[in-house]
């Protein structure tokens, strides 16, 4: 098998932010859990966690549990008839329904930082 080398083309800042969050990508996703906590600290969720009180991982994984969708069904509900605040502080801008393999279909909400995220995740 051979291994080709394709050049990386992305335009500018992006391409800057890509190469960088490559040398040092602990840190970014520090940043990055740090700043999703902090936006979200006033939300339901947020305050029974204490996502403002949350500095690190470690601290992240040893307050909020693990859950399945199941766990957070109602707090979606509540969501998709128009709730503010539950479980994100941003609005929500878009709703996808899942195809639901094994227990059915499943309501996914979306905020624009989350969408924002999801493409430069993509984009490189």
């Amino acid at each position: 098998m051979t291994t080709v080398d394709v050049p990386l083309r992305l335009e500018g800042g992006a391409l800057r932010r890509f190469a960088s969050a490559l040398r040092e990508p602990q840190r970014v996703q520090q940043q990055v859990l740090h700043t999703i906590l902090m936006r979200n600290a006033g939300s339901e969720w947020g305050h029974r966690f204490g996502f403002s009180r949350i500095e690190d991982v470690r601290r992240y994984q040893d307050r909020v549990p693990t859950c399945t969708y199941e766990d957070i069904r109602s707090a979606i509900q509540r969501m998709s008839h128009g709730e503010s605040g539950v479980l994100t502080s941003d609005p929500i801008v878009a709703w996808e329904e899942t195809g639901g393999s094994t227990l059915g279909a499943k309501l996914l909400p979306y905020t624009e930082c989350g969408l924002a995220q999801f493409r430069a995740g993509l984009q490189p």
